[in-house]
């Protein structure tokens, strides 16, 4: 179904396919989680809005950025070059856009 709505939505091959079966995971535990009334009916969102997706594969540190597909440039690291030398092991890695400015959450 993703490669239809692909081809429907241009705007889907902005984000890696992996990213987008990752925001169908995050759905299938909202209504998971409201059919086992451990929370409210999910609310739809629009794109623009409190925008977010996850990378689970092919994440590299690279310096001082944060490199995954579909963003060749990475995410600068801001802070210590220690720190981020330090992280072995990276399973997923979740991004937002505030502002103008993009934050990474490692996993």
């Amino acid at each position: 179904m993703i490669t239809s709505l692909k081809k429907e939505y241009p705007w889907l091959y902005e984000i890696n396919s992996q990213s987008l079966l990752m925001s169908l995971r995050f759905l299938d535990n909202a209504f998971k989680n409201f059919f086992h009334k451990n929370a409210e009916h999910p609310k739809f969102k629009k794109k623009g809005k409190d925008d977010y997706f996850a990378v689970p594969q092919h994440v590299s540190i690279q310096g001082n950025r944060i490199c995954f597909p579909k963003f060749s440039e990475g995410i600068y690291f801001r802070g210590s070059n220690r720190n981020l030398s330090e992280i072995r092991n990276v399973n997923q890695v979740i991004i937002t856009k505030d502002a103008g400015d993009y934050f990474c959450w490692i996993y």
